[in-house]
């Protein structure tokens, strides 16, 4: 699992070469690396607090297909190569532990907008593991 003197966070099934990243503080570091450039790599950010904090939310969806809204974003996720997922948790707005695969990142000042598609995350650990497909997760709003 090492990538030069590097070593990665997880290697999946697939052989997808994963970061995982609790904060914005910890990417100059792992991006600056070689493993920046390493291919097949994906980028797993936790935005379980700003979710909860309600600084990142969905502001609209269809079917497994969102948009969202982030204050005070994390700059340099618009610069990661490769896949970028979001992990927001046990999301209040979907009722389950979800991730976002990004597919459109745009910030101005420091609020982000963007899409992607949801992941259910127990979905997304079968996937690392044993190389499950990957379906996007559905789902219907909760009543406030």
């Amino acid at each position: 699992m090492a990538g030069g003197s590097r070593r990665l966070d997880a290697l999946g099934h697939d052989g997808t070469r994963m970061e995982f990243q609790q904060s914005k503080e910890t990417v100059p570091n792992t991006h600056s690396k070689t493993l920046a450039h390493a291919i097949r790599l994906m980028w797993i950010f936790s935005a379980i607090n700003q979710h909860f904090a309600r600084d990142f939310a969905f502001t609209s969806r269809q079917g497994a297909r969102v948009t969202f809204e982030w204050t005070r974003a994390w700059t340099l996720i618009g610069r990661c190569n490769g896949r970028v997922l979001l992990d927001v948790g046990l999301s209040y707005q979907v009722g389950v532990h979800v991730l976002v695969e990004l597919d459109h990142f745009e910030i101005h000042r420091r609020t982000a907008t963007g899409t992607g598609v949801l992941r259910d995350a127990q979905q997304f650990c079968y996937w690392m593991r044993d190389g499950h497909p990957l379906p996007p997760y559905y789902w219907a709003p909760r009543a406030a």
